[in-house]
């Protein structure tokens, strides 16, 4: 598995919460205004292995492939700084969200045999992250704050069973944090 940062440890190709990768963020400040984005990125392959023995000795092993998975999101945003203490900070931020990602499995089919799958997806959204910035020491801070991202659309492609695209949105709505080194 290869990660920028840390990954979701479900290699499985359904459930995964896109905006959940997490990301590095790179914001230029100009006086308050902030001009920036971030990005995250995510691949996995594998497989498993396990052996089993019966209690008349008859040991039984199976290995299987894990899905190929391959994620990256990409948010470009802009942002302003609001000064309210000597170690306080409101830092409001927004922009667009761009993801991608693939999926590729095998599967059994009905006569016994396996069948490579392959199911892509991409969906943009508004991104709104608001973040409390707490500056214990000099140039390193804590963030904190809701993250919205509203969905703009997006679709998602497989080729199991023949062809199928499905026009989708997806939101999500939640809390993040993060450490700030600032220069």
């Amino acid at each position: 598995m290869v990660n920028l940062l840390w990954g979701s440890s479900s290699s499985g190709g359904s459930g995964i919460n896109q905006y959940a990768i997490p990301r590095l963020g790179i914001d230029a400040f100009i006086g308050s205004l902030t001009l920036g984005g971030s990005i995250g990125f995510v691949s996995s392959t594998g497989s498993s292995k396990w052996t089993a023995t019966s209690s008349s000795g008859v040991t039984l092993a199976t290995q299987a492939d894990l899905p190929d998975v391959t994620r990256v999101m990409i948010t470009p945003r802009i942002g302003y700084v609001f000064v309210t203490g000597e170690h306080i900070a409101i830092w409001l931020r927004g922009g667009f969200t761009y993801f991608s990602s693939s999926v590729e499995e095998d599967i059994g089919n009905s006569t016994g045999g396996i069948t490579r799958v392959k199911r892509t997806g991409s969906g943009t959204s508004l991104t709104l992250d608001p973040q409390l910035v707490i500056l214990p020491v000099p140039h390193a801070g804590i963030t904190f704050g809701p993250v919205l991202d509203i969905g703009l659309g997006g679709s998602l492609e497989s080729d199991e069973a023949g062809a199928v695209t499905v026009d989708t949105n997806e939101s999500t709505y939640g809390v993040g944090a993060g450490l700030l080194l600032y220069f």
